[in-house]
């Protein structure tokens, strides 16, 4: 089994205030032994190879992706070399089997998440993220959990 961390933000990401860098996390990974790695950052595309290499060194592949914004709210697509252009959810079916397209944080309340734009959109997405932001009393990945069982969805 690979442990692995598919949404991850950094200095580098020009719409998030962090402290760390993308280097300062993959250090932190190797430390805890994750084999793989990606770098979604909001609307931009950051996979530089200098970054791959510093990775590679430290045992960890990265894998290309990002976080991308479709009326206000968030959707992680892998495996990309570049951004896709949508401007609909509906839109990401044309890189369907080009990409992997997950839905993140789907019942957050926050107003990027895509709440019942998952729903009306299950086709699009080949999995659904359960984020590690839960403690025992308060999990909104419960009901994120219920529908990818529903859609037989990882």
């Amino acid at each position: 089994m690979l442990k692995s961390d598919l949404h991850l933000h950094a200095q580098e990401d020009k719409q998030d205030r962090i402290n760390y860098t993308a280097k300062d996390l993959i250090r932190l990974a190797a430390k805890q032994k994750f084999d793989v790695l990606s770098f979604t950052f909001h609307d931009s595309f950051f996979y530089p190879s200098s970054l791959i290499s510093f990775a590679k060194t430290r045992g960890i592949t990265l894998i290309p992706g990002t976080e991308l914004t479709i009326h206000g709210r968030h959707v992680l697509i892998h495996g990309i070399k570049k951004l896709p252009k949508a401007r609909e959810l509906s839109d990401l079916e044309k890189i369907k089997d080009h990409a992997i397209i997950t839905a993140p944080h789907p019942y957050f309340p926050t107003s990027n998440a895509l709440k019942e734009q998952l729903l009306q959109n299950i086709s699009v997405f080949d999995n659904i993220e359960y984020t590690a932001r839960y403690n025992y009393l308060v999990n909104f990945n419960r009901k994120a959990e219920a529908i990818a069982t529903q859609f037989k969805k990882p």
